[in-house]
């Protein structure tokens, strides 16, 4: 995934660490998360203004009357905590990617 979909060049992904790595992941699939996030919430502004001449005098539609996403519920930053084994599992592919690109 990290050269295919995220563009690592082979270089750049045998000379990362694994947290780089992960990191690189990580911000692509948040990026592409964003660009789902704005398309449904540019569809469901178009489908209130559509709606809007359609309601009786006076009367106004909020956004969050035709749909409310899921993400618009989570307030909360999600506290995650790594565990033992997720730590020896890190170092372990910092060993495995240093000994692919013939740093170790």
């Amino acid at each position: 995934m990290a050269i295919g979909q995220v563009g690592m060049s082979n270089e750049d992904f045998l000379n990362a660490d694994f947290i780089s790595v992960m990191d690189a992941i990580n911000g692509y699939t948040k990026a592409k998360e964003m660009e789902t996030r704005t398309s449904w919430e540019q569809t469901r502004w178009l489908g209130a203004i559509m709606l809007q001449p359609h309601l009786g005098k006076g009367k106004s539609l909020k956004l969050t009357d035709l749909i409310q996403f899921e993400w618009e519920n989570d307030t909360k930053p999600k506290k995650r905590e790594i565990t033992k084994e997720q730590l020896e599992w890190r170092r372990r592919m910092d060993e495995f990617m240093k000994k692919q690109s013939g740093i170790a």
